[in-house]
């Protein structure tokens, strides 16, 4: 009996093995199937979180007020609507105060609803001070309010909030109300009215929240490239029909000063605003040149320097020259500067190298220079 036992007894390990086999295959199998609809699921997210990242700084930089953000949807139309998402902090909130999250007002920003792999619409958060309807001015120095994992300057935060999680409820109830539908939605710190939020992480059980943030420096490279070529275009016209640029303000602490007045044969400096020479803005020859009204309300000209030399300057000899710009560099009669965030952390201030860079930070020698992509200054050359 021993002889037939023998291959029972291997047939039963080999049926043991394939058995074991089968089962780890097929362990194998879903988890990588797990792990594929995990990644689909993240990848989802991510387009649309950039999608909606996009889209916002779009609309910053159009807006009237440059650098502008939209209200959160706090009645989940899509649009901003007066008084429903005006109503209360709902986007009045500015420095030192808080705001709560809301939808994405997708339709006022002209995009379809972007929803995430739950087919949850996107939340959002503005900085306070970058609302459209703060009364504070908005420039390149206007400091983000907003904290993602303790990284801060963030001027806005756009959120998916995933699948529901324990003791969630997305009933309809709560759908036209964000203050209602918040809880259901997002998790500890994202939900509540502070500036601080948190990434979930592949380990996390209690929050599946993911989150991407939109820093001043993203936002106001951007912006700052929209000024500038709007400022350089005035000065052109104003060349135009006063055939010469007007004098500048010589540079000092911005903010010391009550008047931006021109100062004759001053040949670069600051924009001057008030008494320019030798025709005011939108007046006598400057007729066709007028400055927008947000750029002296939201201090712009503080961080504005322009140069100048005379439309029939020598190239190489008298015209202004700059660095690393394509084509003939030494001709050039007129440029502006826009200064980008305060690196230094020292302004206002009277110092020039505390707003820009390099040869840009030295006056008085008519050499400037085009930084390298990541630098912080914009250029513009006006003429020629």
């Amino acid at each position: 009996m021993n002889h037939l036992r023998r291959p029972q007894q291997g047939a039963a390990f080999l049926l043991l093995i394939f058995s074991l086999t089968m089962a780890l295959a097929m362990a194998v199998v879903g988890k990588f199937s797990i792990d594929r609809f995990r990644l689909h699921r993240a990848n989802t997210n991510l387009e649309q979180l950039q999608q909606a990242k996009q889209a916002l700084i779009g609309y910053a930089v159009m807006h009237s007020r440059p650098g502008a953000l939209p209200c959160p949807d706090y009645n989940g139309d899509g649009r901003i609507t007066n008084p429903e998402d005006h109503n209360g902090s709902r986007c009045r909130s500015e420095s030192g105060g808080t705001m709560r999250p809301g939808w994405l007002p997708w339709r006022e920003l002209g995009v379809a609803q972007l929803i995430d792999s739950s087919n949850a619409t996107l939340w959002y958060l503005p900085s306070p001070a970058y609302t459209e309807l703060a009364s504070v001015p908005l420039n390149s120095d206007t400091s983000g309010a907003l904290r993602l994992d303790g990284q801060g300057d963030i001027v806005a935060l756009v959120i998916a909030p995933g699948p529901v999680l324990d003791q969630q409820q997305r009933s309809s109830a709560v759908m036209g109300n964000a203050d209602r539908a918040r809880s259901a939605h997002l998790e500890g710190e994202n939900r509540d009215s502070d500036a601080d939020f948190t990434q979930a992480r592949p380990a996390s059980t209690g929050l599946n929240d993911r989150l991407i943030a939109i820093t001043r420096r993203e936002l106001m490279q951007e912006v700052e490239r929209r000024v500038a070529a709007e400022i350089a275009l005035r000065l052109r016209d104003y060349v135009a029909g006063c055939s010469r640029f007007p004098d500048a303000v010589p540079f000092t602490d911005p903010s010391g000063l009550a008047l931006f007045d021109s100062q004759p044969g001053t040949s670069e400096g600051l924009l001057p605003i008030d008494s320019v020479l030798p025709a005011n803005w939108g007046s006598g020859c400057a007729a066709g040149a007028s400055l927008p009204p947000w750029f002296q309300a939201n201090n712009w000209h503080w961080l504005s320097y322009f140069a100048s030399a005379a439309t029939n300057c020598s190239p190489g000899v008298d015209c202004l020259e700059v660095a690393n710009l394509p084509g003939r560099r030494d001709n050039k009669q007129g440029l502006l500067l826009l200064a980008g965030i305060d690196l230094s952390g020292r302004r206002p201030s009277a110092t020039l190298s505390d707003y820009f860079e390099g040869e840009n930070g030295q006056s008085g020698n008519r050499r400037f220079d085009l930084r390298p992509p990541g630098g912080n200054d914009t250029l513009r050359v006006i003429l020629p």
